[in-house]
């Protein structure tokens, strides 16, 4: 990727987690806030994405995330099978690829392939970040454990004891500087795997004694369910919405492209 290759100034790194038939998603991402072009130029560097895939058994799949690969030189795909439990390997597999390839780059921001961003929103937090030991996302602090067997994060006493988790940012978007994430990945290399991986990032910064505000960003991060709303109620409530936040996940590719068209610079290359 460019931005490994040739040092170049870079500000963001956006890592994209997608899963390996999510090609829509990949696109919408390219066409909206993973395309360089779509940012004002910035004194502390640019702007570049990576997509973060693991493997996948189905060959027409694999053929088109070739593909991609070769035409747009942003897929990093490794050998563990893309499952939701393998999503902590994942998220490692990111700490990895900035750590080893785009250390150079001030700030890293994970993201869900199903999240969108509002630009101007982001935008004002990076205008105000530090290059060093920094973090900004949505804190979740004193989260119980779930000890409902039927709960879809269900863990037993017996796996981990402790009532609550430490202090972490929610899994579907945040940013590292890339000081913690090198640091983070070097303490997630003896740290035991977690089945949640944002909690897992969550150990491991808490093994360096980083301490997260959990009140400056308190509209970082959105999860709406859409479970029993018709589409144009979609439309309408996540438009109404959006402003308000930093990141909107659990999209569809389509509502995907109305947050950005929403939050988005009216003018790009201006402030």
């Amino acid at each position: 990727m460019t931005a490994g290759n040739t040092k170049e100034k870079v500000f963001v790194i956006f890592v994209v987690v997608t899963a390996p038939k999510n090609s829509w998603r990949r696109r919408v991402v390219r066409e909206t806030y993973g395309s360089p072009s779509a940012w004002p130029q910035h004194a502390r560097g640019s702007y570049k994405r990576i997509f973060l895939l693991g493997s996948t058994s189905n060959a027409t799949i694999q053929r088109f995330i070739n593909k991609e690969a070769e035409k747009y030189g942003d897929i990093v795909q490794e050998s563990f099978v893309d499952v939701y439990e393998n999503l902590t390997l994942k998220t490692t597999m990111a700490l990895k690829w900035v750590t080893n390839f785009c250390r150079h780059a001030q700030l890293m921001m994970k993201i869900d392939d199903d999240s969108m961003i509002s630009q101007t929103r982001l935008l004002s937090i990076l205008d105000k970040s530090a290059p060093t030991n920094w973090t900004a996302g949505e804190v979740m602090v004193q989260s119980p454990v779930f000890r409902n067997p039927d709960a879809k994060f269900f863990l037993s006493e017996d796996f981990y004891p402790l009532p609550t988790y430490p202090p972490y940012l929610n899994g579907p978007g945040y940013i590292l500087s890339t000081d913690l994430v090198e640091a983070s990945y070097q303490t997630a290399l003896t740290t035991p795997i977690f089945p949640w991986e944002d909690v897992f990032v969550g150990f491991c910064l808490a093994k360096l004694n980083v301490k997260m505000d959990n009140t400056t960003y308190h509209r970082f991060l959105w999860i709406p369910s859409f479970d029993s709303v018709d589409e144009r109620r979609k439309y309408l409530v996540v438009v109404r919405r959006m402003r308000s936040y930093v990141v909107v996940t659990n999209l569809d590719y389509r509502f995907m492209r109305i947050m950005w068209a929403v939050g988005k610079l009216k003018r790009p290359g201006t402030k």
